[in-house]
């Protein structure tokens, strides 16, 4: 059997940063093209991006996707089994849920807050203001 070792720390934030650049111009496009409906639905847009990036991961690190996401292609690694082979599609959706939902979590949680505090925040006892300017 073929020895398998770990990706470096470092090349794995770096794939996750270019991966979630990737998933902010998804987003950023979706939202040119589709702003008004989007708009419509208010603070519920969060469950938009969960969608997209829930895909995105699931799909990129199953078999469908040879276990590379696009930051995982350019720094030359995968997500594999211990065993060498590629996770199916049910694998793969859970490891992007155990990735996604506890950030999101927070997100989602704020969603009927008058004042949009998050879970994280709340307990950190901390905000997240939305300008740069507070009075």
């Amino acid at each position: 059997m073929k020895e398998i070792h770990p990706a470096h720390l470092l090349k794995r934030l770096t794939a996750l940063i270019i991966d979630l650049c990737v998933l902010f111009l998804i987003g950023y496009i979706l939202n040119i093209l589709l702003e008004k409906p989007i708009l419509a639905l208010g603070n519920y847009k969060i469950l938009i991006g969960i969608l997209i990036s829930t895909l995105y991961f699931t799909g990129f690190h199953s078999a469908l996707g040879k276990g590379q996401t696009l930051g995982k292609r350019i720094f030359g690694f995968q997500v594999i089994k211990l065993d060498g082979n590629y996770l199916s599609l049910g694998e793969a959706f859970l490891r992007s849920i155990i990735f996604t939902v506890p950030y999101c979590l927070s997100d989602l949680l704020s969603i009927n807050s008058e004042n949009s505090i998050g879970v994280f925040e709340f307990l950190r006892h901390t905000i997240i203001p939305g300008s740069l300017f507070i009075n």
